[in-house]
């Protein structure tokens, strides 16, 4: 191992770059020289892809029954898109806050904490939520959208009766919700409580913009708020490079016509 690290960086980033991604965690955890080393590696490469335009879109629906067991509605939804914060140096885990984008689907908006983007839910009981993610690749000197691949929605049940009294908007209850078929992907969620003033600043103006319906006193609901996108190194660089191949043959096999 010694005989390794005395090598020049420039080799032994090269040798790393054919190392395949899900062994990449075993090797950031070999020692601290590795961990810092190829923690820098592995964030420029992150980096990276997110010059080049990819981004996940995160696109919430609560349901609600419209009368008989199999049909729903949608009562509320939201749709936002990831910005990264940071990469966990010790799992590789890639964290992303999620934003409100633009109309015109590339501007994305900056986050207002009097104003989070959330939606409402039942006061007490079962709701039901569907999540779906679309990878999406953009040009961003053209404003062109060059990918898209919706994955699989996820269908969960978020139960407002865990939420205590004690849990209100300076208190939240916080969890995790599986938003993929992966294991390798999930978002941190908040179900804040509402009813111990259900016309503060924050419900109010939350309500007003991503709510379908006004607060009554009998009707105090939890608000779900999304917080951050957490997935795997692996999984990040496995999704781009899939899609960068599959572009290139495309681009290709349209050449071929000619």
């Amino acid at each position: 191992m010694s005989m390794l690290q005395n090598l020049p960086l420039e080799i032994i980033f090269n040798i790393i770059s054919y190392v395949d991604a899900k062994d990449l965690v075993s090797i950031v955890r070999l020692n601290r020289w590795w961990a810092i080393r190829f923690y820098d590696m592995s964030r420029k490469l992150v980096l990276d892809t997110l010059e080049r335009g990819w981004i996940v879109r995160n696109t919430l629906e609560t349901m609600d029954d419209v009368g008989d067991s199999e049909s729903t509605a949608t009562v509320c939804g939201i749709s936002l898109v990831t910005v990264l914060d940071h990469v966990e140096p010790l799992t590789l885990n890639l964290i992303f806050n999620l934003h409100e984008i633009a109309l015109d689907g590339f501007t994305i908006l900056p986050q207002h904490p009097e104003n989070p983007p959330c939606v409402n839910l039942k006061y007490n009981g079962q709701n039901s939520v569907s999540v779906q993610l679309t990878f999406i690749g953009r040009n961003t000197s053209s404003n062109r959208i060059t990918w898209i691949e919706q994955l699989d929605p996820v269908d969960c049940i978020l139960d407002t009766s865990k939420v205590s009294e004690e849990h209100t908007e300076s208190s939240p209850w916080n969890s995790n919700m599986r938003v993929s078929t992966s294991p390798e992907v999930f978002v941190t969620y908040s179900l804040i409580s509402t009813s111990a003033d259900p016309t503060s600043q924050t419900a109010q103006a939350v309500l007003d913009t991503h709510g379908q319906r006004e607060i009554s006193e009998e009707d105090a609901p939890y608000l779900l708020r999304l917080d951050k996108l957490v997935c795997s190194y692996k999984w990040w660089i496995s999704k781009v490079e899939e899609a960068e191949s599959e572009a290139k043959r495309s681009v290709a096999n349209d050449m071929n016509i000619w």
